[in-house]
């Protein structure tokens, strides 16, 4: 038995401009390349390889190389590795030659999820810039094996499609080549000497969408492509991505981008109006635009009905008046829609469980995709910085989050949130032990809370009073066993906190949630 395993000893970040070549270097170690802007030959001991962005390459001791830039820019990360083969016969023993996997010895191959791997070198790089100790090495080389899993799974999948059915392959290829004319399942599945039905199982099987997916998917890339170059028309360019009917390719093109097309030619200059309990304003800012407008109408528990419909005339009043180009709105206020609409276009964000696919499809809406991805890489650095320091301030304290209500003691278990997800996975705090454990979010009234036992170092609270029946239920609480119980009650290790849980949706939010973490005062056991 023969393995291999490798590890990061260095990355770097290259640009080079005005056709920039390099002739006949040998190479003294292992390196892993990726392109991520650009393209060029890559000549390896005289065979030349044409290999451009979102490909990447290996180099090895002995080659000799030249590259030969084809483009006026090329941008390109070199990972300088460490490879060690074992073998095992009775016990592993160390190979006195290291030996790569033949699966990664290809060239000229693309990534499919190209933006999990350019998402991920970003990260690596800042990593390793910021590394001050040693025990910072440890973190690296765990996040240099999340970009070579990724790695491998792509190449195994490229491999497996390949080998087991090279005939589906040519079908894909036949897809990117006649993507102007209509494309039908017969003539794919065809080409692929298979029947429709086995052919569109093997598809989703090994492509992970359906063949309709991937094509309608391939057009839109295409269309928004089109679209942010310049002089764009919507009905020519409809018609170079396989659609006879401009009205119908806007259809699509809306319910898959979110936006109608013309909209999405002049995204960079949209004013937008949010109305949401989302703080989708806070995402907005953090990608250096400035809503016209931010409101929120919907109707907390304890806002009285003549309130709430005071509010909403406010709202919409001030909505009409700034005339947004595009309003953007979260779950909560899809009753609000129709109505929404005849004010300006309006879209309604997926709900996802992870804060940045959201915040990625907002940053995609208004031309920020470049804008995003540096916050998140921000955030992420942020993180692994802090992460020390609360560990170190809070010591083998732990943590309990409670939200109050004028109904009712809300408690969200672990993940099933992004404020979980940020406590106690990314920054690594330690949760508070709960009897009976739970792992969706739960609503007790104060009566309730005697059977339930929640015991912690720190208590965060945060609460959201409408009208008189807050005070009451803050009495309720702080009278019952529960509250008079409580480690951190007994010890006034008790926070109270704005809305992290709305706060955790965005990175401001995320940001502003560390920052009060770094600056709580230790726990001594």
């Amino acid at each position: 038995m023969k393995r291999t395993m490798l590890f990061l000893s260095s990355i770097r970040s290259y640009r080079r401009t005005n056709q920039y070549s390099s002739l006949n270097r040998r190479i003294p170690a292992y390196f892993m390349g990726f392109i991520t802007k650009g393209r060029g030959r890559l000549i390896i001991n005289d065979t030349i390889y044409s290999i451009e962005a979102l490909q990447f390459f290996i180099l090895t001791p002995g080659m000799t190389v030249s590259f030969l830039s084809e483009s006026e820019e090329v941008d390109y990360y070199l990972l300088l590795l460490d490879v060690v083969t074992v073998n095992k016969q009775q016990q592993w023993q160390l190979s006195a030659q290291a030996d790569l996997p033949p699966l990664l010895l290809q060239y000229g191959i693309s990534l499919h999820k190209e933006k999990n791997i350019i998402e991920q070198l970003e990260r690596l790089h800042r990593a390793a810039l910021e590394r001050i100790h040693d025990a910072d090495d440890l973190f690296i080389q765990a996040m240099f094996q999340q970009v070579y899993g990724t790695l491998v799974q792509e190449l195994s999948i490229v491999e497996h499609t390949q080998s087991s059915d090279e005939s589906l392959q040519e079908s894909i290829q036949y897809i990117h080549a006649h993507i102007q004319q209509k494309i039908n399942l017969q003539t794919l599945s065809s080409i692929a000497k298979l029947t429709p039905t086995s052919y569109s199982r093997k598809f989703k099987q090994i492509i992970g969408e359906t063949p309709l997916e991937y094509v309608n998917r391939i057009r839109m890339d295409e269309a928004k492509k089109r679209l942010t170059g310049g002089r764009a028309n919507v009905k020519e360019i409809a018609a170079k991505v396989g659609f006879n009917n401009e009205f119908y390719f806007s259809k699509v093109f809306k319910e898959t981008v979110g936006i109608a097309p013309a909209l999405y030619i002049k995204r960079h200059q949209l004013s937008i109006a949010t109305v949401a309990c989302n703080s989708y304003s806070d995402s907005l800012r953090s990608l250096d635009v400035e809503p016209v407008v931010s409101v929120n109408c919907f109707r907390y528990p304890g806002m009285n009905e003549q309130e709430h419909q005071r509010n909403l005339a406010i709202h919409f009043h001030t909505l009409a008046l700034k005339k947004p180009h595009l309003i953007i709105i979260d779950r909560y206020h899809l009753d609000m829609y129709d109505r929404l609409k005849h004010i300006a276009p309006t879209i309604c964000l997926d709900y996802d469980l992870d804060w940045k696919v959201t915040y990625r499809k907002l940053a995609e809406i208004l031309g920020r995709e470049n804008k995003a991805e540096h916050v998140i890489n921000q955030l992420e650095a942020s993180v692994h910085q802090s992460r020390r320091k609360i560990r170190s301030t809070l010591g083998d304290g732990s943590l309990s989050l409670i939200r109050i209500t004028p109904d009712a003691i809300r408690i969200v278990g672990s993940p099933e949130h992004p404020l979980n997800d940020l406590l106690f996975t990314e920054l690594d705090v330690s949760a508070g032990s709960m009897t009976p454990a739970i792992t969706s979010k739960i609503e007790l009234s104060p009566d309730q809370l005697s059977s339930f036992s929640m015991q912690s170092d720190f208590l965060f609270i945060q609460n959201r009073f409408f009208g008189a029946n807050g005070a009451d239920i803050m009495t309720r609480v702080h009278s019952s066993p529960f509250w008079m119980q409580h480690e951190a009650v007994r010890h006034n290790r008790i926070r109270f906190i704005p809305n992290w849980y709305a706060m955790s949706w965005t990175p401001l939010g995320r940001q502003q949630i560390i920052e009060t973490l770094s600056g709580i005062e230790g726990c001594q056991s």
